[in-house]
């Protein structure tokens, strides 16, 4: 397209300061200067093109003028405005790659790869790293508050009898006082719960609930519930819970930013209860839990295998019921995680922890 002689076109002044819009008109000269008439057709200034600031060709989308000391200046895209703004066909880059084939393909490839390896390789790691500094006072209020919200709706008081709860409890901290842990306190409590059914989960703190469907399915038997306390504690000591809040607040921003969509950080702070509550922990994470307690079970004298047949107990538990089935189905294989502790019971350590 040549370059015609000067053009007008009707557009908006938004003036410095101001939100509101005034029309206009604008006339664009051949040799690159630009004046500016009132709705009266009074002249409010002239402007050489190369004292604008002009947004780049995106589409149709209308163009944004900046103009100095006078405010922002939109006018319909055009072939005509374009050929203009651009300084005689010189487009900007933006619009050169819209219309690249080279350029669409690559990005059509690019993008979806760059996603990928940021949400699957680097926001774990920002996890990791947003877990160690996390102050002590937001990990205990992330719990309180968490633990609070399950006693109102999903848990109820224990039906164990104190004498028996002294009993576990004196058996469990015993456990524990042989351990080297970073974690400096656990709080063991039980809990009935219908919903939950045979369960135990740990907060970030260092709280670990026991339900007493748990306590019953495995017969009270304290080294199989010992073996399920490493597991929880392992979760503690790794920070699974402060590293899957990481992963949604990271992915919720990423969200944001790539999207614009400012409702994912809201969704993101009005679900962060439910995400430690629930304690869905990724396959890695189970996994890295399982393989801290079956190294805790080695270092303390114990059976393995207990951690096997608690995990069958769960296993066949979950059979049949709705709650356990929708817990489980979050968590790695259940049958790899008994056959990963019989082969290390057996004394086989070429077991590998599953792709994800």
């Amino acid at each position: 397209m040549e370059q015609s002689a000067s053009f007008e076109i009707k557009a908006e002044l938004f003036p410095v300061n101001s939100s509101a819009g005034t029309p206009v008109k604008a006339v664009f000269h051949e040799d690159h200067v630009i004046t500016i008439y009132d709705d009266e057709n009074q002249k409010i200034a002239d402007l050489d093109y190369d004292a604008l600031k002009i947004t780049d060709k995106i589409g149709s989308v209308p163009r944004e003028i900046s103009l100095p000391d006078l405010g922002l200046l939109v006018v319909e895209s055009t072939q005509q405005t374009d050929y203009w703004l651009s300084k005689n066909g010189k487009y900007d880059k933006t619009s050169s790659m819209e219309k690249s084939r080279g350029f669409i393909i690559g990005a059509s490839i690019g993008v979806p790869a760059f996603l990928y390896g940021f949400f699957a390789y680097l926001v774990p790691v920002i996890a990791i790293a947003f877990a160690d500094i996390v102050p002590d006072s937001a990990v205990e209020l992330a719990s309180s508050r968490t633990m609070s919200i399950m006693d109102s709706q999903v848990l109820d008081k224990s039906d164990i009898s104190d004498a028996e709860q002294a009993l576990l409890l004196k058996e469990m901290h015993a456990v524990i006082d042989q351990l080297t842990l970073t974690t400096s306190s656990f709080n063991i409590q039980f809990r009935k719960s219908e919903f939950m059914g045979a369960n135990a989960f740990a907060l970030p703190n260092g709280t670990i609930v026991f339900t007493d469907e748990f306590i019953e399915l495995v017969e009270s038997d304290i080294d199989m519930i010992v073996a399920v306390l490493l597991h929880e504690i392992g979760h503690v000591e790794h920070k699974h819970s402060m590293r899957l809040i990481a992963e949604t607040l990271s992915t919720a921003i990423a969200v944001d930013f790539f999207l614009g969509d400012l409702g994912a950080l809201v969704e993101f702070f009005a679900g962060v209860t439910n995400t430690v509550a629930q304690n869905q922990f990724s396959q890695e994470l189970e996994w890295e839990a399982d393989e801290f307690a079956l190294g805790q079970l080695t270092r303390l004298g114990k059976e393995k295998d207990d951690f096997a047949k608690a995990m069958e107990r769960l296993s066949r538990e979950s059979e049949g019921s709705i709650a356990l089935e929708k817990y489980l189905s979050s968590h790695p294989n259940m049958k790899e995680r008994i056959m990963n502790a019989r082969n290390k019971l057996e004394g086989n350590e070429e077991q590998e922890k599953p792709d994800n």
